[in-house]
């Protein structure tokens, strides 16, 4: 069987690093470049990249995440999340390449109460989500070959994530106030990065005719943060003593972040199962297994 090529931008964050660490079943050759080797907002790096590495398919996990910072660097989240994403696109048009690009439910504006489609209006109310809808528009007007796949709530066991920061805060504090009026999915890192891999090894190693486009992926059930954190504190307890006694329920508004989030981002992902065969995993299972590996394998937290 032949092996098939894949670079993986953003290399070293949260989402390659559970890509390079997944046990993959498919004949897939995984390279990943952080930004030393790869800034995707410059064309000499994406140019020498694929030059070097001759990839068949592009998975592009490099985005500025930092949804409060964003606020105040909105050029600099705006360069990446936009324009690094329409570079990346138009230099695999020219290369004939095609391109998995993370998106976001924060490019809603979460006023609808029950689950968003791909096709539903979007209106994103922070800098971070005008950028990653930035991303998305220029991504469809570059290249046909592609799949924006929209995930949610990413927490793993690499990289800075709710979970790790509940964990961390609820081992040195006697009581947490977590917001209770935002509802989402929280969703393993390594079951996205088992995803991306099943799209791309359909695209690059079947007769499927892929549906290119939009795609949303979360786990289930949706829940809010401050249940979210409830969870998170009773399975770690498990494992080490915590001082955390109350966890308070707050409103967005009392918590006051610089930026808005979506009140109700959670995603439909019937479309990604029908084209694809890809189901919801259950959340709760990820987040047992990553707090094991947390613990067990004395990472940082």
């Amino acid at each position: 069987m032949i092996t098939r090529n894949v670079l993986i931008t953003g290399g070293g964050g949260q989402l390659a690093w559970d890509l390079m660490n997944s046990m993959c079943p498919f004949p897939l050759e995984l390279t990943e470049l952080p930004l030393e080797q790869l800034d995707i907002t410059k064309e000499t790096d994406v140019e020498r990249a694929f030059a070097t590495y001759q990839p068949h398919l592009i998975i592009n996990t490099a985005a500025y995440t930092a949804v409060d910072k964003a606020e105040e660097e909105k050029a600099l989240a705006f360069k990446v999340n936009r324009d690094g994403a329409g570079l990346l696109a138009k230099l695999c048009k020219q290369h004939r390449l095609p391109l998995l690009h993370l998106s976001t439910d924060y490019v809603f504006d979460g006023e609808k109460k029950f689950a968003y489609l791909e096709n539903d209006p979007v209106n994103p109310i922070s800098v971070y989500g005008q950028s990653k809808w930035g991303g998305e528009e220029v991504v469809r007007k570059q290249l046909h070959e592609h799949i924006i796949l929209r995930v949610s709530g990413i927490f793993g066991v690499h990289g800075h994530n709710f979970v790790k920061t509940i964990i961390k805060l609820a081992g040195q504090r006697d009581s947490l106030d977590i917001v209770h009026d935002q509802t989402t999915c929280p969703t393993p890192a390594a079951d996205i990065a088992d995803a991306l891999l099943q799209i791309a090894n359909n695209i690059l190693c079947s007769n499927q005719i892929i549906n290119w486009g939009t795609y949303h992926y979360c786990s289930s059930p949706s829940v809010t943060w401050h249940d979210f954190a409830a969870v998170i504190i009773e399975e770690a307890a498990n494992y080490q003593t915590l001082t955390v006694k109350t966890l308070n329920a707050i409103t967005a508004k009392q918590l006051n972040l610089l930026a808005k989030r979506p009140g109700y981002s959670v995603l439909n992902c019937d479309k990604i199962f029908n084209e694809f065969g890809i189901a919801r995993p259950n959340w709760k299972i990820g987040l047992t297994r990553v707090i094991r590996e947390l613990f067990c394998e004395k990472l940082p937290i």
